[in-house]
């Protein structure tokens, strides 16, 4: 189904879903403390997907409204730390 909460990734330049209700994919749920102006989503959310025969990761920890985006992301924003924009 879908992702119970959505947020903008300036990483991959979309959004990202995230399932704290009910199971998502590979059976997946976060906590979530319910603050969508500071947000903090346990565990790390990582999402990879292949687009012409390339693979992209984006991995991040989210917590108190900042993205930090892990060293295994393959876009530009990869080790940095960002505070997370309105959608």
């Amino acid at each position: 189904g879908l992702a119970d909460v959505y947020f903008y990734c300036p990483g991959c330049k979309c959004n990202h879903g995230v399932w704290t209700f009910e199971t998502g994919l590979n059976g997946a749920v976060w906590s979530f403390n319910e603050d969508f102006n500071k947000p903090t989503f346990t565990p790390s959310i990582k999402v990879e997907w292949n687009y012409k025969n390339k693979n992209f990761i984006c991995h991040s920890i989210i917590t108190d409204g900042k993205i930090a985006y892990q060293k295994d992301c393959t876009h530009k924003l990869a080790g940095q730390t960002i505070i997370m924009v309105d959608i």
